[in-house]
């Protein structure tokens, strides 16, 4: 779950944060092996969300804007694990589906890598991305679309951590598809 108590606020600056935080940086991480915890690095996680609209209308292009570079909602926290963005769902479609309307209600969701990378079509992925429009709703994808919904739902949503690797890690092998996954050192 997102946050047990039905709120999506985040401000470290006051020492306010969801539950799935402690549970991606705590749970999470604390149970990776020690190998994998010293190759994920701290990152400046941009967790201030969007309006409503912008994370279903127009390009992508301005989704990222109002998650990443949105001044009137910058909030960010440091830490190692964190989830997708909206704007990371749309970005993994091909280029010419790059506009919000192509991916709001799943119909081109097979041109998109990370649509059910787990064999769950149906199954629901939390976002990083919270609705700012209220403090109670985060958006998720399901079925291949954006949707949002109350922190606390459970019913099957899924929670995919994302990291970044220290700039020491070296490519191995591999291109990245389910059968030919890349390798690291």
């Amino acid at each position: 779950m997102w946050d047990s108590g039905n709120d999506n606020t985040w401000n470290p600056s006051n020492g306010i944060y969801p539950d799935i935080k402690s549970y991606l940086n705590e749970d999470y991480y604390n149970n990776l092996n020690r190998k994998w915890q010293d190759l994920i690095n701290f990152h400046k996680w941009n967790v201030g969300g969007l309006e409503y609209e912008y994370a279903f209308i127009g390009p992508v292009k301005t989704s990222y804007n109002y998650e990443i570079n949105n001044s009137n909602n910058k909030v960010i926290d440091i830490m190692k694990v964190g989830l997708m963005y909206v704007s990371d769902y749309g970005y993994a479609f091909s280029p010419e589906y790059w506009i919000i309307d192509n991916f709001s209600n799943g119909t081109n969701s097979a041109n998109n890598w990370l649509f059910a990378t787990d064999g769950d079509e149906s199954g629901w992925n939390w976002t990083i991305s919270k609705n700012t429009n209220n403090n109670y709703e985060v958006f998720y994808i399901i079925n291949g679309r954006i949707g949002n919904d109350n922190t606390p739902i459970t019913s099957g949503k899924h929670v995919y951590p994302c990291f970044y690797l220290i700039s020491s890690t070296e490519y191995l092998i591999g291109s990245g598809t389910q059968t030919d996954p890349i390798r690291i050192n």
